[in-house]
C-alpha cells in the first residue's frame, strides 16, 4: 500500500505502521500526498524533524489528520490561554502530544471545571497547567480522585491535599494508587512514622512521584560519600527532604568543587553538611561569597578567621542572606563593639534593626 510505504519513508518499522493503521484504518483513505504534506507542515510548526513527528503520530494517529495551519491555530489559542510564549508551549507539548489535538474551547472549559472542582482561582490552575500540560486533558473527576487518594495516604484535610498537589502538578497526572504505595513503601524502608512521613512530604511533595527503591539507593550512596551511615542520612533527610532524590554524583562533584574553591579540607565541608544539611544544595560560588563577607565582618570585629573555621564553628551562617551579613558589618562599622562575629550573625533581625536605629540617632 502506498500509505504504508509513505510511513516507511519516515523510518517507522512495519509493526509500528501496522499498529497505526489498526487503530486508525481511515488513514487508508487519505491520499499519500496529503499525509506527507501534513507530516512536513506539522514538523515545521513544531520545529522538529518529520521523522520525529511521524513517531508522535504512532502514539497519537489523529495527528496525521491535522494540517500545519490547524495545529498552529490551536496551539496559538491554548498558549494564549496559558499566557505562554508559543515556542515554549510547542516545545513542551511535544512531550505531551495528545494536547496538540485539544480544542481550545475544550481546554478553556476543562480549566474552568478544574478550578471549580478544586475551589481555587483560575490563575492557580493556569500555573499548574503550565508546569504539567497533560492536566488540560484530564477530567475534574479524575483530579478529585487524586486529591482523595492524597488525603487518605497522608491523613490530611482536603484543602491541604489540594495545596500539596498543586505545588507538584505532575502528581495530578499520576495514578491514584501511587500515593499510598509510596507511603507504605517509604514507611517500611525507613521506619518513619506517619507524622514524620507527612511532614517530609508536605515540605517536598515531589517525593510522592519517586520510587522508594531509588530513594533508598541514593541514601546508601550518599552515606558512603559522606563517610556516614544510613541512619544519619535519613535523619538529615528529615531536615532537608530534597536530599533523598539528590544525585549522588552531583554531591560528589560539589564536595570536590568546595574543597578547591574554598580552600578547605574534605572533612570540614562534609562535617558542615552533616550539621547543616541544606549546604549540600548551595552552589559553591554563593558559599565563597558568604565566606568572604563573614571574614570581613570578623575582621572589623577584631578577629581573623579562615573559611575552615567558619565551616567548623558556624556552618548555618553560610545559609544566611548576604543582606543579613552586610547589616551586621554596618553595625560594627557604626560603632557596635563587644560582639564576636558568630554572635553578630546569630543576632535576631529585630534587635539588629533596633541597634542600627539607635546608633543612627547617636551619630545624628
Amino acid at each position: 500500500m502506498r500509505l504504508m510505504a509513505a510511513l516507511s519513508g519516515f523510518g517507522l518499522l512495519e509493526a509500528e505502521r501496522r499498529a497505526v493503521i489498526r487503530r486508525h484504518w481511515r488513514l487508508l483513505q487519505m491520499r499519500q500526498e496529503t499525509l506527507l504534506r501534513h507530516v512536513h507542515e506539522n514538523a515545521r510548526v513544531l520545529g522538529i524533524a518529520p521523522e520525529k513527528f511521524a513517531r508522535l503520530g504512532v502514539r497519537f494517529p489523529s495527528l496525521f489528520y491535522q494540517d500545519g495551519d490547524r495545529l498552529k491555530r490551536r496551539a496559538t489559542a491554548i498558549a494564549s490561554l496559558l499566557r505562554m510564549p508559543l515556542a515554549l508551549y510547542l516545545a513542551r507539548a511535544i512531550n505531551t502530544p495528545g494536547i496538540l489535538l485539544l480544542n481550545p474551547a475544550r481546554a478553556r472549559a476543562n480549566m474552568a471545571a478544574l478550578a471549580g472542582a478544586l475551589a481555587v482561582p483560575r490563575s492557580v490552575v493556569v500555573k499548574a497547567v503550565v508546569k504539567q500540560l497533560s492536566l488540560l486533558g484530564l477530567r475534574p473527576e479524575g483530579i478529585l480522585e487524586k486529591v482523595r487518594a492524597a488525603q487518605d495516604a497522608l491523613g490530611v484535610e482536603r484543602a491541604v491535599a489540594v495545596r500539596l498537589l498543586l505545588r507538584a502538578p505532575r502528581l495530578l497526572a499520576a495514578a491514584a494508587g501511587t500515593f499510598e504505595e509510596f507511603r507504605s513503601g517509604f514507611a517500611a524502608a525507613t521506619g518513619f512514622g506517619e507524622e514524620t512521613i507527612r511532614d517530609i512530604v508536605l515540605r517536598c511533595p515531589s517525593l510522592l512521584s519517586q520510587r522508594v527503591a531509588t530513594l533508598m539507593g541514593n541514601v546508601e550512596k550518599i552515606a558512603a560519600l559522606l563517610g556516614s551511615d544510613r541512619g544519619e542520612v535519613l535523619a538529615m533527610a528529615q531536615r532537608f527532604p530534597q536530599l533523598l532524590y539528590a544525585r549522588p554524583s552531583s554531591i560528589a562533584k560539589r564536595v570536590e568543587l568546595a574543597q578547591e574553591a574554598l580552600g578547605i579540607g574534605r572533612n570540614a565541608y562534609v562535617g558542615a553538611v552533616r550539621r547543616t544539611t541544606t549546604l549540600i544544595a548551595r552552589d559553591v560560588a554563593g558559599l565563597r561569597l558568604r565566606c568572604r563577607l563573614i571574614r570581613r565582618l570578623a575582621a572589623v570585629a577584631g578577629e581573623r578567621i579562615t573559611n575552615e573555621r567558619i565551616f567548623a564553628q558556624f556552618p548555618a551562617a553560610l545559609t544566611y542572606s548576604r543582606e543579613r551579613i552586610v547589616r551586621r558589618y554596618i553595625l560594627v562599622r557604626r560603632g557596635l563593639s563587644g560582639w564576636s562575629w558568630a554572635s553578630l550573625l546569630s543576632m535576631r533581625e529585630a534587635k539588629a534593626a533596633a541597634l542600627l536605629a539607635e546608633l543612627g540617632r547617636r551619630q545624628a
